[in-house]
């Protein structure tokens, strides 16, 4: 115990007495035989097979078919893929199957998707989504795009279009967006 004159009033000295008494006797409990309680926890975590979406600057934007310019005497059917927006992607666990659905758009009609032209005249262009690059599989409304991942590298979801033009549509810019939804 240390027993010095300190510079402090009797009541702080008797406190600082019995507080040191106190660590001394903490100190030797074990020597006395006397144990500290313990009791034990689990830490858990638990790891989930998903996807995650990683979206950049430019969110929202998925990407863009371009069917490129024709002339208004044009006639036939004009293809084009997605070229998608380099700052969305999609990553999944190895075996996740991720499943893409794209809505109508804005202009769909009569069971037809088109884009619309811009300068008022509400001309329509119809065109026709596929999910496969020979343009085989059309992708209906609503209907299910599935991808299954390999666990490796960014998903990307394929489509291509189909843009059918019958020789009689003014000139100017046509256009349509559609929704995409994602679920896993």
């Amino acid at each position: 115990m240390i027993n010095q004159d300190l510079n402090m009033a009797p009541s702080v000295k008797v406190g600082y007495k019995l507080f040191m008494m106190g660590v001394g006797l903490l100190l030797n409990s074990s020597s006395y035989g006397a144990t500290m309680p313990t009791q034990t926890f689990q830490v858990t975590a638990a790891i989930i097979a998903g996807c995650e979406v990683s979206v950049g600057s430019e969110s929202g934007n998925y990407g863009t078919i371009d069917f490129g310019s024709a002339s208004t005497l044009a006639t036939g059917d004009y293809t084009a893929q997605l070229v998608r927006n380099q700052s969305v992607f999609f990553y999944c666990t190895n075996g996740v199957t991720l499943s893409a659905s794209f809505d109508g758009g804005g202009n769909y009609s009569n069971g037809t998707r088109n884009m619309l032209s811009q300068d008022g005249s509400n001309s329509l262009i119809p065109y026709t989504l596929y999910s496969d690059a020979s343009m085989t599989t059309p992708i209906t409304v609503n209907g299910q795009v599935m991808v299954e991942s390999d666990g490796q590298n960014q998903i990307t979801i394929p489509v291509y279009g189909k843009a059918h033009l019958s020789g009689n549509h003014p000139a100017g810019r046509y256009s349509d967006t559609l929704t995409l939804t994602v679920t896993w």
